[in-house]
């Protein structure tokens, strides 16, 4: 919808009325800090690949229509995520950082790093929406 600033009267929109679901918001917040990520991190989003898992290749609604086993870039899968609204590209990208703010955290801290230094992250998205957060 466009809408004039001064006066908040809409000028043109397709349905410009209709109720919109939250995950819209929750993907531009997706979006965000997977760009900050990038940029702490220094990665490359067109040569810095992710592996899609079972998991996101199974999700529900709106997807980009990825498969187990493909590697798409960081910077495919924020094009997947934003433009065809792809749950499967929200999950593969809070999946792959998620995962490595798992590592950065291991890294960091002694104390965690003796506890948790040979485990694998079961839950990488919940690391991801707290970095969200």
């Amino acid at each position: 919808a466009i809408v004039d600033a001064t006066n908040g009267k809409l000028l043109f929109g397709k349905n410009a009325t209709s109720r919109k679901e939250i995950a819209s918001l929750t993907k531009i917040m997706s979006c965000y800090t997977v760009l900050e990520l990038v940029k702490r991190w220094n990665l490359k989003i067109k040569e810095t690949f992710v592996d899609v898992s079972d998991v996101a290749a199974s999700i529900d609604g709106t997807r980009a229509e990825f498969s187990v086993g493909d590697r798409p870039s960081i910077y495919t899968l924020l094009y997947a995520m934003m433009l065809p609204s792809g749950n499967d590209a929200a999950i593969c990208l809070a999946e792959y950082f998620g995962n490595l703010l798992y590592q950065e955290k291991v890294e960091s801290s002694i104390f965690f790093k003796d506890l948790y230094s040979n485990l694998i992250c079961k839950s990488p998205c919940k690391f991801f929406v707290t970095e969200m957060n």
